[in-house]
């Protein structure tokens, strides 16, 4: 093999590990989503809903295949699978998961069910609730913030059982 190589990289599965023990397996990597003001976001094949609340850490685990090919010559697979787990995982804030039936919009009353200053959705400054889960790799049970303070959520919901 004389000559100019090309070669490329290209994802074939992802696997999410949400930080509750659910996990998912994709074969399409998903792409942005744009939608008009006001609209719904549409599911997608990557979509996932968080069915309790709370700080989750998320890990993303993907796969890639390549090919290559000489002198621009037809592309070739190469048999080598190489699988990349994510360094650092992403922490998701679940604030609040509810369901309500609302009607008009929060520029009336901005104490409504869902604005900004409901008084049902807790503490604003409540930025690590207790980890709903230890982390599946630092085992670790709170999440603490960058001064190192740890629970604030589990005081207030001391009736949610541990997962």
């Amino acid at each position: 093999m004389i000559g100019h190589v090309e070669m490329e990289s290209y994802p074939t599965q992802m696997t999410i590990q949400y930080g509750n023990g659910d996990e998912g397996s994709f074969y399409t990597m998903g792409k942005p989503v744009s939608r008009a003001r006001g609209e719904e976001s549409r599911k997608t094949a990557t979509s996932y809903v968080y069915k309790r609340s709370g700080n989750f850490h998320a890990y993303a685990t993907v796969s890639y295949s390549g090919r290559f090919r000489v002198n621009g010559g037809d592309w070739h697979a190469l048999d080598v699978v190489l699988t990349k787990e994510t360094v650092d995982p992403l922490l998701i804030r679940v604030w609040w998961t509810d369901v309500g039936r609302v009607a008009g919009d929060c520029s009336y009353d901005d104490t409504r069910w869902g604005c900004k200053n409901d008084p049902t959705m807790g503490k604003k400054d409540n930025p690590n609730p207790r980890l709903r889960k230890a982390d599946i790799r630092t085992g670790q049970r709170w999440h603490l913030n960058d001064n190192g303070d740890g629970d604030t959520e589990y005081s207030l919901h001391r009736d949610w059982p541990d997962m």
